[in-house]
This record gives structure tokens, C-alpha cells and sequence, in this order.
């Protein structure tokens, strides 16, 4: 599977003859639009911008003499990031997947 710009694809299609869409272009343009959308999965989040949820397990990455790490690290609001080693601080986090359901999901 690829993951394309759709928009940018149509966009193209039609700057081809603006003024005259081709049975072909609308049937291509047609197929693109009605494409399944994959919606965007979680991302990593700064530190800056806001913390996790007390007692929440994430995994984080870490920053310690220019180096990067990541590892899985609990927020607690009163005592801050566990499992750090020292000298380490956390620069972003992202929360833990959803435990595997034992079901394949069909990606392969």
C-alpha cells in the first residue's frame, strides 16, 4: 500500500485542461475521491506544549549530554517522569498503544 496526496493528485489532474475535464480525468478524479482515508495516528508531543495525564505510562524520549533516547516512563504530577536515569530529561511523549486484542489486523 502507498500513501499518496490525493488532493494534490486532483489538483494536478485538473490543471492539466481546466477548462475541459476528460471523461478519463473525471473517472481518475471520481476514483481518488472516493479512496478510503487514512486518518493520521498519534504523534510525538513536546514537553513545552503539555504533559500527560498524572500516573499516565508513555513512551517518551529522553535527552542526557546531546543524546537521545526513548523508553516508557510514567508521569506522576507531584514527583514528575519515573524510570529516568540521571541527568536524563523529557523533551516529548507519546501515550502507549492499546494492548494487542489477539486478532490479526490485516496489514499483511
Amino acid at each position: 500500500m502507498r500513501l499518496i496526496d490525493a488532493d494534490a493528485i486532483i489538483k494536478e489532474i485538473k490543471a492539466r485542461n481546466p477548462d475541459d475535464v476528460s471523461y478519463e480525468d473525471a473517472w481518475a478524479i471520481t476514483c481518488i475521491e472516493h479512496a478510503p482515508t487514512i486518518k493520521p495516528g498519534p504523534r510525538w508531543i513536546p514537553c513545552e506544549e503539555s504533559l500527560p495525564q498524572s500516573r499516565t505510562a508513555c513512551f517518551v524520549t529522553t535527552e542526557c549530554g546531546g543524546e537521545r533516547n526513548t523508553c516508557i516512563s510514567v508521569f506522576d504530577c507531584g514527583t514528575g517522569w519515573s524510570n529516568l536515569e540521571y541527568g536524563e530529561r523529557v523533551i516529548s511523549w507519546i501515550n502507549l498503544p492499546e494492548p494487542w486484542g489477539g486478532e490479526r489486523d490485516g496489514s499483511d
